[in-house]
């Protein structure tokens, strides 16, 4: 029998059966506008089909929230403070997620709760009268990463860290020589972030920067000494992204139609460095670039009841990828690539409350590569200037990717709310999270006070 269509069933028997036992108010609810998209920059597609590398994503900031607490509950059953299991898709007319809101933290003003995902190893809390406080705890890279910030309704501010840092002395000494070493290590994942945002009359405003290592980096330093000699050798390596994002949305002025408007920018540091006596040796790797992307997303309702709404959106983004010129002063070769590309996701999210305490909700976007377009030339063979081969090339794509389908449900009682969110796997093999897989894609619940 369909798995499908079993798990169906027995999820609307679950939902009658808790409706009638459970039926009360719903949680406190906090007037929430749309989410918004991360504004974390995304490379190029289909580089793989080129000579450079493609580029690493920027560190992957919670989606730009597009919405505030405000004193007025509202009467929709929907706008409410949501957890991270719901709207992957990100449509921007969406209710914010606890995500959403850290990542634009003027929009934790007033807010009072707690919120824990096992699933995810997230947790998060926010308390305060005048000036509201929030702590999360989670990880990055296989990191444990803190994000601590204060929030009014005017102004917040948030700071995220996480570090991975030794340094090691070491001295080896013979009745001969005498060796010494310093080692300065920084861990893959490092990063340190700033958020500021702020409403702009009809607008708001979020901005933030981040310095973060993609790869493990060494300084190595060692000197010899013996009675006839002495020698010295440095090597350093610089393998990190320094980034800003900024974007605007018109969350305090929106209604049935909600956008934002983001740009991220990028360096994508990867350079090596070695001395040997004096003597430096400098190597650029190939998949140094710096990164733009200026993206803009918009939502509206095109169909709406009192227990019922479905939303409509369309995140378009513009990706631009400038690698470095790599030159070989030896052979005389200088390779240089450039690419950009249009990409777009049409996205659908659909809500019901089937009664005071339950909600179920589900989303589908559909991913397309309208235009991309990677260009770059090198030499290949070089014995002097009339003697080589120079290769130039223009590699121009477009495709209709895949649709991603999701759905999920919130039970709320009281002061007291659980939402969940079931990945694709479920359906294809719900047995596996017994072997230690993903059984559901994010479970997470609240308290409100």
């Amino acid at each position: 029998m369909n798995i499908k269509l079993i798990s169906l069933t027995a999820a609307l028997a679950f939902t009658s059966a808790m409706a009638q036992n459970y039926a009360g108010n719903p949680a406190e609810t906090v007037n929430q506008a749309p989410a918004g998209q991360a504004v974390a920059p995304a490379p190029v597609e289909d580089s793989a089909q080129v000579q450079a590398p493609a580029p690493t994503p920027a560190p992957a900031p919670a989606p730009q929230a597009q919405a505030a607490p405000t004193d007025t509950a509202s009467n929709s059953p929907f706008d409410v403070l949501r957890g991270n299991a719901y709207n992957p898709i990100e449509n921007q007319a969406a209710a914010s997620t606890v995500n959403d809101n850290l990542a634009s933290p003027y929009k934790m003003a007033g807010a009072k709760f707690v919120y824990l995902e096992p699933t995810d190893d997230f947790a998060a809390v926010a308390f305060g009268t005048d000036l509201t406080k929030f702590l999360v705890f989670t990880n990055h890279e296989n990191l444990g990463i803190i994000t601590a910030g204060i929030a009014k309704k005017s102004f917040g501010f948030a700071v995220d860290f996480a570090f991975a840092k030794d340094l090691v002395l070491s001295e080896t000494t013979t009745a001969y020589d005498k060796t010494s070493t310093t080692s300065r290590t920084v861990g893959k994942g490092d990063i340190i972030r700033l958020t500021f945002a702020a409403p702009l009359g009809a607008l708001d405003f979020t901005a933030s920067g981040y310095w973060e290592t993609f790869d493990t980096e060494k300084n190595i330093s060692t000197e010899y000494k013996d009675f006839d000699s002495k020698s010295e050798s440095e090597e350093d390596n610089d393998f990190w992204d320094l980034g800003v994002n900024a974007g605007i949305s018109n969350t305090p002025s929106g209604k049935d139609m909600f956008w934002s408007l983001n740009l991220a920018l990028k360096r994508h540091e990867n350079y090596t460095e070695t001395s040997v006596n004096k003597n430096e040796s400098e190597v650029t790797h190939p998949d140094a670039y710096i990164y733009i992307q200026p993206s803009f997303n918009i939502g509206l309702s095109v169909l709406q009841s009192s227990n019922a709404r479905v939303l409509l959106g369309l995140n378009t983004r513009l990706p631009i990828v400038f690698y470095d010129e790599i030159k070989d002063e030896n052979s005389g070769n200088k390779d240089n690539y450039h690419s950009l590309g249009i990409f777009t996701s049409p996205n659908i999210l659909a809500e019901l409350a089937l009664s005071e305490c339950w909600m179920i909700f589900g989303g589908a976007k559909f991913d397309w590569t309208i235009f991309s377009m990677n260009q770059g030339e090198f030499i290949s063979d070089y014995d002097d200037e009339y003697d080589m081969t120079k290769v130039e090339y223009t590699l121009i794509s477009s495709k209709t990717n895949v649709t991603t389908v999701t759905a999920g449900a919130r039970f709320q009682y009281k002061n007291f709310a659980l939402e969940a969110g079931i990945e694709d796997s479920f359906y294809n093999n719900p047995f596996e999270g017994f072997n230690g897989n993903e059984f559901i894609g994010h479970v997470g619940g609240f308290i409100y006070f």
